[in-house]
């Protein structure tokens, strides 16, 4: 069982995931209940639609001082460029 309870735990996943393939059908992840209650709030809104007082973000530009906060609406922004730009790329 692993748990990511820091960045050495994500190093020693990766590292299993490169050098024993077969391994990761043997591995359980767990996450802390608040990174998953964080990463349902990303995607509440694909679920139950906009929030209240939503306005879309206009333009690519990605503002980092808010992605690096972890701001709502900054990283549904970025995540959904990323999807976005992988779906239908430009060239």
């Amino acid at each position: 069982m692993f748990v990511f309870s820091s960045m050495l735990s994500v190093f020693i996943f990766i590292y299993i995931i490169r050098n024993m393939p077969h391994m990761i059908y043997n591995v359980q992840v767990f996450f802390p209940l608040a990174v998953y209650l964080r990463v349902c709030r990303i995607f509440e809104c694909s679920r139950d639609g906009p929030e209240k007082g939503f306005l879309p973000k206009q333009g690519r530009k990605i503002d980092y001082e808010m992605l690096g906060l972890g701001g709502l609406q900054e990283v549904r922004h970025t995540f959904a460029r990323v999807v976005f730009d992988t779906v239908y790329p430009v060239n």
